[in-house]
């Protein structure tokens, strides 16, 4: 089963607002980006997400700091805070897939539900709605959209009524139910991972005491994920604080810590935390190689109890990991190892056992090193191989161009950061939060890179060492490069191509390649600048007249054009239906080409022509210099 789309309604800032997680043609999206600049809105869109139907039954306790509360007056539209009588909801486009028909099939099959399994829908939406009058929650609704039909009746009285949530008799509506709550436990969970969660307290205690940090109620509800993962059905409640409640009833409701040890109470409550302790050990460890290709330096994690006797007899744990003779505690850690820890229990046991998970992260790993990022990168890539990520973030080593098709860049319309008003002025208007597409963003409004920055600077071509990569092809800008590298790897050319910043700034590559003795030819453009440049160059450097080429010396019909018109236009079609409307115009061509160069794909976009014609200006090239060396076939 997969979500299609998300969309929110009068939820804070958020007037109407819709994210998709699948694209044009169907295919979901691994991982979709959210983008922008501060108080721009990305949080309260993945909090927004969060109340989903299927949202993990924690949040309610991780959102009011460790108390369970009902009163979420919080989430109403800002402008109208002081007195909103209206609804909030969270819609999700669902889509059941052929396996998910035959679960409800098989499931109707068992409950003797004769269902025409032909007109279950296979797109509905579930929306989550709050009403508020003056501000204040007066109700609560779930609406289901999906729909089916029923037979009744046998032989030639069978025939086909709709099932449906309407009082129109109980057999359709108890049958509708029936197979809705079926369907709810399909639907992909979301499990929101709460920024606190790093500050791992020392005692995790099992059941709330005052003072506790409030990532405490968090960590509680871990340890029954833990459980539920190996199955049997162990709960905390039932197998240790009521083992140890049981105990006290039958001490006279006092705990007593010496005969609790030789009971059999203490020995039952041992086995729980052994198998606690044994699960999360084989995860962290086998999970940290995984991430970083090198064993944990760690023999093992360890689970430790006790009864807090100060604190009204409740069991608390502590997690330690063996380092050799000296254990540490988690919470003793450095800042990145606590984020992984905490990362990997919330990957691995937040997720459902036999579905889809949507994990949804704020700036992760924000204040860790570039190498962790990158790291986590790797961790993100391995967990959307069955589930689906949504992350903010303002990090380019958060970017993997591979997933560019799902960003999103996020404004809030009530600042203009391009504005020479102060800040303090613009935030007097009411939040307006926006979601666009980052292509879309990206074609429409190039100028405003600022709001997509990171992935500029993930796209954005970084000079290499330049020793024992010869021979060389110097060409005047990137756009050159991302075409004439993309061509030259694909028809197994071995050469180096390098990027100008202009027909004639390339002096100090050519003179740091005369200086090391190199192999280089220069490609120009045939317009009056590269005929200049090409003089230049010739008599600046002493290079010979077959090192120093304009492309219409060697390609027939390019007198007086530049290189970028050999982007014919099958070519800009195929950068249009990939990347969208707008995405071949020349302010937004060159992030274009830096994203398909990124992915590997640019060679499939360019048109037979284009690659015919970049091919013949190599060989040519190359053939004329009598200092590089044949291409190879």
């Amino acid at each position: 089963m997969d979500i299609e789309y998300f969309r929110v309604k009068n939820f804070k800032g958020i007037s109407d607002l819709t994210i998709d997680l699948i694209n044009k043609n169907g295919n979901v999206f691994p991982v979709i980006m959210l983008l922008g600049l501060n108080e721009s809105g990305k949080t309260t869109i993945l909090e927004a997400v969060s109340h989903f139907v299927s949202r993990d039954d924690t949040l309610d306790s991780v959102f009011s700091k460790g108390e369970k509360s009902n009163n979420i007056s919080d989430i109403v539209p800002l402008k109208h805070l002081a007195n909103f009588t209206g609804s909030t909801s969270i819609e999700g486009g669902v889509r059941l897939s052929p396996k998910d028909i035959e679960s409800i099939k098989s499931f109707c099959a068992n409950k003797a539900i004769d269902i025409d399994i032909n007109t279950i829908s296979k797109s509905f939406y579930i929306k989550k709605g709050f009403r508020f009058e003056d501000s204040n929650q007066v109700s609560t609704e779930n609406i289901w959209t999906i729909s089916f039909s029923v037979f009744i009746g046998k032989g030639t009285k069978r025939r086909a009524i709709p099932a449906n949530p309407l009082p129109n008799g109980a057999t359709g509506r108890d049958v509708w139910r029936e197979v809705v709550n079926h369907v709810r436990g399909m639907i992909p969970k979301v499990a929101y991972f709460p920024t606190f969660i790093v500050d791992i307290p020392d005692r995790i205690y099992l059941r709330k005491v005052a003072g506790e940090p409030e990532s405490s109620s968090y960590y509680r509800s871990i340890m029954q994920d833990v459980l539920d993962v190996e199955g049997g059905g162990i709960t905390v409640e039932k197998h240790i604080i009521d083992r140890i409640d049981d105990f006290k009833k039958n001490n006279g409701n006092r705990f007593d810590g010496q005969k609790f040890s030789s009971s059999p109470h203490r020995r039952q409550v041992n086995a729980v935390f052994q198998r606690i302790s044994n699960l999360i050990s084989k995860e962290i460890i086998e999970n940290w190689k995984n991430i970083f290709n090198r064993p944990l330096n760690a023999s093992s994690l360890v689970v430790s109890w006790e009864v807090d006797t100060q604190n009204n007899d409740v069991p608390y744990l502590s997690i330690e990991i063996s380092d050799g003779p000296d254990p540490y505690k988690i919470h003793e850690r450095s800042l990145g190892f606590r984020w992984f820890f905490a990362f990997l229990l919330f990957v691995k046991f937040k997720q459902k056992t036999d579905g889809k998970t949507i994990f949804l992260f704020d700036e992760p790993a924000s204040n860790l090193h570039a190498k962790a990022q990158q790291e986590l990168l790797k961790a993100f890539s391995q967990v959307s191989q069955h589930n689906q990520l949504i992350f903010s973030t303002h990090s380019h080593h958060m970017i993997d161009p591979a997933w560019l098709a799902g960003a999103y860049v996020i404004e809030n319309k009530a600042i203009d950061y391009d504005s020479s008003e102060d800040d303090v002025s613009q935030f007097g208007r009411h939040t307006d939060i926006r979601a666009v597409s980052y292509r879309n963003f990206a074609a429409q409004t190039p100028s405003r890179s600022s709001y997509f920055q990171p992935i500029i600077e993930k796209l954005q071509y970084v000079a290499p060492v330049l020793i024992g990569h010869g021979p060389y092809v110097l060409v005047e800008g990137i756009t050159d490069y991302f075409v004439f590298s993309s061509v030259a790897k694909n028809f197994g050319r071995e050469l180096f191509v390098m990027p100008g910043s202009g027909a004639g700034a390339s002096g100090p590559l050519i003179s740091l390649l005369l200086s090391q003795g190199s192999d280089f030819l220069i490609i120009l453009d045939s317009d009056a600048a590269g005929i200049s440049a090409k003089k230049k160059y010739i008599d600046r450097y002493l290079l010979d007249g077959e090192s120093v080429i304009c492309v219409h010396e060697v390609v027939d019909g390019m007198e007086g054009k530049g290189l970028e018109t050999i982007l014919d236009g099958a070519t800009k079609e195929k950068i249009e239906a990939e990347f969208g409307e707008g995405s071949s115009a020349k302010k937004s061509l060159r992030t274009s080409l830096a994203e398909a160069y990124a992915r590997g794909i640019l060679v499939d976009i360019l048109s037979d022509n284009t690659k015919t014609i970049v091919s013949r200006i190599l060989d040519a090239g190359m053939s004329r210099s009598q200092k590089l060396v044949a291409p190879t076939t």
